[in-house]
């Protein structure tokens, strides 16, 4: 235990410059933003003439984007010592388990998000509660910091899983980003093939998503809109993506190698999945709409993704196999949507 209050002290050092730059970036644009810019104006109906004053946006959205921002950002920053042969060899030779290194880790990145994203959030409360002329309804301000807290928990939590799924730092970017769409096409297509009725907002599906969801909604709340609503399963599909994010992280590390740094990203979370699955899916959603031309390019970027993957343009065939029968697959699934 000793070595692990130790080597978090280490690593909350290594990163307080870190965290100082982004708390500034962060905080002080938005500061000035929100002590300078007008709270309403005075709507003049065209037909009736009445006068109305309208509330501006309370620009709540702007620390919700930065907290989805961090989210994406944080993983990068602490996990990315794994994709460096130097980096990783130097860690895993810690006197530290694997489990107690990326627990320091995971807290360390908890932080550098939470951090910036609260005193940039509440540092904004402050500069519009002081303000004179304040309109709006500031008590939603509390649950909106919470909810929004969780969710960002939430989001880190699967992209931190993500981001340590690939070998290089550009495949860990690329695929915390190709899975920003994926449920929601998933989604898509089971509206499509099954007629599902009632269907929840796009942004449900998002891996984001809900962060804009909620925060579109706390934002009508604080500026007091009329028959504000969003989707229970806001508050249900990113905590249990974040929940099986953690659990992986943590499970699958005594499969973690140290010599994979800087090789191919194997992972099945990865390439290996991600490219089949959308080479399919967007066959499929789009089978009717597209014609030969479509198919041919779908066809080819489905072979750009395993250059990419395999980084050489001649691979073997049986990756020609995984593209031949996505491409089968998608046609097979485009045949159940009317």
């Amino acid at each position: 235990m000793k070595r692990t209050w130790k080597f978090l002290r280490f690593e909350l050092k290594k990163y307080l410059w870190t965290l100082i730059v982004l708390v500034a970036v962060c905080t002080i644009p938005y500061i000035a933003e929100l002590s300078t810019m007008e709270l309403s104006y005075v709507y003049n109906h065209y037909q009736t003439g009445a006068l109305t004053m309208v509330l501006r946006s309370s620009q709540i959205g702007l620390s919700l984007f930065a907290l989805g921002a961090l989210c994406y950002l944080s993983p990068a920053l602490v996990y990315s010592f794994k994709m460096s042969k130097r980096g990783i060899d130097g860690y895993y030779s810690l006197p530290l388990k694997k489990e107690k290194l990326y627990l320091v880790k995971t807290l360390v990145g908890l932080l550098l998000v939470l951090v910036p994203f609260t005193v940039m959030y509440w540092g904004g409360f402050l500069a519009l509660v002081f303000r004179a002329e304040n309109p709006y309804d500031m008590f939603w301000y509390l649950p909106a910091y919470f909810g929004s807290a969780l969710l960002g928990v939430c989001l880190f939590g699967l992209n931190a899983f993500l981001f340590t799924r690939g070998n290089t730092v550009a495949d860990g970017f690329v695929f915390m980003i190709a899975y920003i769409p994926l449920f929601l096409m998933l989604y898509e297509y089971a509206t499509a093939a099954f007629d599902l009725r009632g269907r929840a907002s796009y942004e449900t599906f998002i891996t984001f998503g809900g962060l804009i969801e909620f925060g579109n909604a706390m934002h009508d709340l604080i500026v007091r809109y009329e028959n504000v609503t969003f989707s229970p399963l806001t508050f249900v599909v990113m905590p249990i993506l974040g929940a099986v994010g953690y659990a992986l992280l943590f499970a699958l590390l005594p499969y973690e190698k140290g010599e994979n740094a800087e090789q191919l990203s194997d992972s099945w979370f990865g390439y290996k999945i991600l490219i089949p699955v959308y080479t399919a899916f967007l066959l499929a959603l789009n089978m009717n709409a597209f014609d030969i031309i479509g198919f041919c390019g779908i066809a080819v970027a489905a072979i750009v993704a395993t250059v990419v993957y395999q980084r050489k343009f001649k691979f073997h065939l049986k990756w020609w196999g995984m593209i031949g029968g996505a491409l089968a697959l998608g046609l097979f699934l485009g045949m159940f949507i009317p």
